[in-house]
C-alpha cells in the first residue's frame, strides 16, 4: 500500500473516501469504522486514539450504520 508505486493510488481514494464522508456529513474516522463493522466476518474494531475525545467521538459514530447504498460506494472506491 505504501510503495512509491501504489502510493498514489492511496491518496487517490483517500480523497474519494473524503468525498464520501463529506456528503454523509460525518468524519472520515467513522466512515471508516462503519463501513469495518458493517462487514459480516468483523465482530469488533480496534481503533486507536490519542486523546480521550476520541474515544467518545468513536463511540458516536456507532449511533450510525451504513445503508447498502452506502455500502456500495465505498466498496466501488476500496
Amino acid at each position: 500500500l505504501f510503495r512509491k508505486e501504489t502510493l498514489g493510488d492511496a491518496y487517490e481514494k483517500v480523497k474519494k473516501l473524503k468525498s464520501v464522508a463529506s456528503a454523509m456529513d460525518v468524519p472520515l474516522a467513522h466512515l471508516a469504522i462503519n463501513w469495518l463493522l458493517a462487514k459480516p466476518h468483523i465482530t469488533s474494531a480496534l481503533v486507536g486514539v490519542k486523546e480521550a475525545r476520541q474515544i467518545e467521538e468513536n463511540i458516536e459514530c456507532l449511533k450510525r450504520t451504513l445503508t447498502k447504498d452506502e455500502e456500495a460506494e465505498m466498496g466501488e472506491v476500496i
